[in-house]
């Protein structure tokens, strides 16, 4: 049995139908849904590439009775998504995910999100998000030794502009073996490689206490009033996320965070 202590999903812009992220209910599993922000413009009936994405997956995990393995539960998944895809104008879209099968008390890890357990932070970072985030960061810090104010950058993000060709190669990387590839649900195959090396599997005992997130929290807490704290933090004193927490994207302006962010608490 589980019991649902609180939950938020709140757009990066404050605007509900531009979330990208998403919660998912159901007697047999528990997810959050990060859909990728899209470097794009392209919509497919209204939504992004993310929302797409993120769309399929609560849709097929609807379809799972709690009793696949973890690799049954991607693989069916993914496959879902490869299969309706063609159905979309999309050249990319992908989501991360972080999912809890009740039935077999254990986390899935696709991607980077977030999970507390227990008191215990579980995190799936990417390798090329790292590279990429301090990159940035090197290059507004000499941006801003030059004398440009980060109000300027604020309303322009440089850094970001000298990363983006990189954004975009990382793309090549999704589901792909070795030191940069790194585990999505998107339209293309997953290799055994990529799913029982860089897919985190967590187990979870009885009577636990559990917190599943998106990055959206730079620094999740295990409430939800100590992640928003933590996270107002942040914006007020690293608005451009090159100082104390490195990004590849900070506050875009006219935005009420640095991305879309969700947050789901309960306890078996």
């Amino acid at each position: 049995m589980v019991e649902i202590i609180e939950q938020k999903s709140i757009s990066k812009t404050g605007i509900e139908a531009n979330n990208e992220d998403g919660i998912f209910i159901s007697e047999n599993y528990i997810a959050v849904i990060d859909g990728a922000t899209s470097k794009d413009s392209n919509l497919h009936e209204g939504r992004t590439g993310g929302q797409v994405v993120r769309d399929i997956i609560m849709s097929a995990l609807k379809k799972l009775d709690g009793s696949e393995t973890f690799a049954e539960g991607v693989r069916i998944i993914q496959n879902e998504i490869e299969n309706l895809f063609s159905a979309t104008q999309f050249f990319h879209a992908c989501a991360s995910a972080v999912i809890f099968n009740v039935r077999k008390r254990c986390i899935w890890m696709i991607g980077d999100c977030q999970a507390y357990v227990n008191g215990k932070k579980y995190t799936n970072n990417k390798i090329i998000d790292d590279i990429n985030s301090r990159t940035r960061a090197m290059v507004l810090e000499d941006f801003i030794r030059d004398g440009n104010p980060e109000s300027e950058i604020l309303k322009n993000d440089i850094g970001r502009e000298m990363i983006m060709p990189f954004l975009k190669l990382q793309r090549k990387f999704e589901n792909k073996p070795g030191y940069f590839g790194y585990p999505v649900f998107n339209n293309v195959e997953m290799p055994d490689e990529i799913l029982h090396s860089k897919i985190v599997n967590i187990e979870v005992p009885e009577n636990s206490e559990i917190v599943l997130a998106s990055d959206g929290y730079p620094e999740l807490k295990p409430t939800l009033k100590e992640s928003e704290e933590e996270l107002a933090n942040i914006i007020a004193t690293d608005p451009l996320c090159y100082k104390r927490y490195f990004s590849t994207k900070g506050l875009k302006k006219g935005n009420v965070s640095f991305d879309d962010r969700t947050y789901i608490r309960f306890k078996l």
